[in-house]
C-alpha cells in the first residue's frame, strides 16, 4: 500500500497521516478479538459464524450455535466492538419477536431439518409424493387433451 493523495490507502478521507489522524481499520481487524470474546462468552459453541463489517461499522456481529443445525432456539448474535472486543449485545432466539421466532422455527421445520435425520427423512418422503402427484397431474391432463383433440377432429 503506497501513498495516495492527501494520506495513507487507510486514512480517513481529508485527512493526514501525518496529523495524527485516525487510521480507519481495515475490515478484517477486530475478528481474532471478536472471535476471542465470543469463544469465551460461549464455551459450549459448536458454531462460530463471523460476518466481515464494513470499515465504517464499529462493531462486529457474531452468531453462535450451540447446537445442532436446525436449531435455531439454540443460536444467538453476539455484538463486539471491533477495537475493544468488548461484548456490546448478545441477542438470543428467546429475545426476539414471536413473529421472528416463528419464522426461523418454520425455516428448519419445513424441511424436516429441525427434527433431525428422521424429520428429514419424512420430508423427503413429502417431496417424492409431491413430486408423483405432479407426475400424475400433468399425465391426466396430457390425456384430456387428447380425448378433446379426438372429439374436435372426429
Amino acid at each position: 500500500m503506497g501513498e495516495e493523495a492527501g494520506g495513507t490507502a487507510n486514512s480517513v478521507p481529508g485527512e493526514g497521516a501525518e496529523g495524527g489522524a485516525d487510521l480507519v481499520p481495515p475490515p478484517h481487524a477486530g475478528l481474532a478479538t471478536a472471535l476471542a470474546a465470543t469463544e469465551s462468552r460461549v464455551p459450549g459453541w459448536s458454531a462460530i459464524v463471523l460476518t466481515v463489517p464494513r470499515e465504517r461499522d464499529a462493531e462486529v456481529r457474531v452468531e453462535v450455535r450451540t447446537g445442532r443445525s436446525g436449531q435455531p432456539q439454540r443460536a444467538g448474535v453476539l455484538a463486539v466492538d471491533r477495537r475493544t472486543g468488548a461484548v456490546s449485545s448478545w441477542e438470543s432466539f428467546a429475545d426476539a419477536t414471536p413473529s421472528r421466532r416463528a419464522q426461523q422455527f418454520l425455516r428448519y421445520a419445513h424441511t424436516g431439518e429441525y427434527w433431525g435425520l428422521a424429520g428429514q427423512a419424512v420430508a423427503g418422503l413429502f417431496a417424492i409424493g409431491t413430486a408423483l402427484m405432479v407426475w400424475t397431474g400433468f399425465s391426466v391432463a396430457l390425456l384430456m387433451f387428447r380425448f378433446w383433440c379426438q372429439k374436435r377432429s372426429g
